[in-house]
């Protein structure tokens, strides 16, 4: 791969990092501004990732037929609006924004993830989590920047900034030329979909992508309503959760290097369970930072070593089946902060609610110490 279409993929998938993490820091602004309760605010979650979902269902598809370069630029674009019609409408057309943004992640993020393994056949899971530290790279970025902006009261300045970048983010992918035939699949032999590794790995992701989006999503209503910690402490929670993250992506290519992955995947969700323990018991800002560093390191290479596994299993079915394994976590993203909110209203209790990640982290160490027997 050139290195401008490197650099294009990588600061991209930055841009993406922003994105996906860009709800959380709003939502205390966007509740107020929209007079939203929490089960109101979860629907902007659920929005976001059932968008994701169209996405990454139509991925495949597209790749397939136009090439991964044309999924992924129509992803930036689609992203790019999605953003400006949250950045100036009421309730409803901002859900309908948030929705866009969604699907348009939902086209960039299985694509561009593989693509790069597809490039990277002996090293995917380093590839990958290489990659996703770029994603990390934004979504650190983002806390500290929406609590700056926060102080001013007006969203709108920075979400033009965004939508701009994201289109010309589009422009650049498709000057770049990206590899296409990276895309094409084999025929479907009809067996793959009876597979139980695939929706095995799909339950897998619906789980973990619920329990990252879930907890930053949450973190900083959590910090400021109920521990009544300032923005700065907030901000520097969720920047540590992301911070966690991107450090240990950023070294799990020389940690694979002297473990294998599964154990890595399982290590790291024990490590992210404590996390989320100091998290539920936590009574202040020193507490939830830790709480959250813990949980970060843990899940940091889940994801992308998970999805390095899948895809070398896959083959030459990648294109095909991929979307429908991000499809589902895409939907766990939808569902999972959508049920933290809905039992935070149920009970009047945030704290509560954030058991939930908690008993998602445990269900996926479950199901990779089952893979144990038939490797996903």
């Amino acid at each position: 791969m050139k290195p401008f279409a490197r650099g294009v993929l990588h600061a991209g998938f930055a841009l993406t990092g922003i994105l996906t993490t860009l709800l959380g820091p709003v939502l205390p602004a966007l509740s107020a501004r929209w007079q939203l309760d929490d089960a109101q605010a979860g629907l902007l979650f659920t929005a976001q990732f059932l968008g994701s979902l169209s996405g990454a269902l139509l991925a495949g598809r597209l790749a397939l037929r136009f090439g991964v370069r044309a999924a992924i630029a129509a992803g930036y674009s689609i992203a790019s609006v999605g953003v400006v019609v949250v950045s100036v409408g009421p309730w409803l057309a901002g859900l309908g924004g948030v929705a866009t943004w969604g699907l348009g992640l939902g086209l960039i993020i299985p694509s561009v993830n593989l693509l790069v393994a597809e490039l990277n056949p002996d090293r995917r899971a380093a590839a990958l989590n290489v990659l996703n530290f770029a994603w990390g790279i934004g979504a650190v970025a983002t806390p500290p920047v929406i609590a700056a902006t926060l102080r001013s009261a007006d969203l709108r300045p920075l979400l033009f900034v965004l939508a701009v970048l994201l289109a010309a983010t589009a422009l650049a992918v498709w000057i770049a030329r990206v590899d296409v035939a990276v895309g094409k699949a084999a025929p479907d032999a009809g067996g793959v979909w009876r597979s139980s590794w695939i929706w095995l790995t799909g339950a897998f992701l619906f789980l973990y992508v619920g329990v990252e989006n879930g907890l930053a999503g949450w973190m900083p209503s959590y910090a400021v309503r109920v521990l009544r910690v300032p923005y700065g402490a907030m901000a520097a929670a969720q920047g540590g959760f992301w911070g966690a993250i991107l450090a240990v992506r950023l070294l799990a290519p020389a940690l694979l290097r002297r473990i294998t992955a599964p154990f890595l995947i399982v290590s790291g969700l024990a490590l992210a369970s404590l996390g989320t323990l100091l998290l539920l018991a936590c009574a202040g800002a020193w507490s939830l930072v830790a709480g959250a560093l813990l949980a970060g390191t843990g899940l940091a290479a889940v994801f992308p070593t998970k999805v390095a596994l899948f895809t070398e299993r896959a083959g030459a079915q990648g294109a095909r089946v991929t979307g429908v394994v991000f499809a589902m976590a895409a939907l766990g993203g939808a569902t999972v902060p959508w049920a933290v909110g809905a039992i935070s209203t149920r009970f009047d209790s945030l704290r509560l609610a954030l058991a939930a990640p908690l008993g998602c982290c445990l269900l996926m160490i479950a199901l990779q110490l089952r893979a144990r027997s038939s490797p996903l």
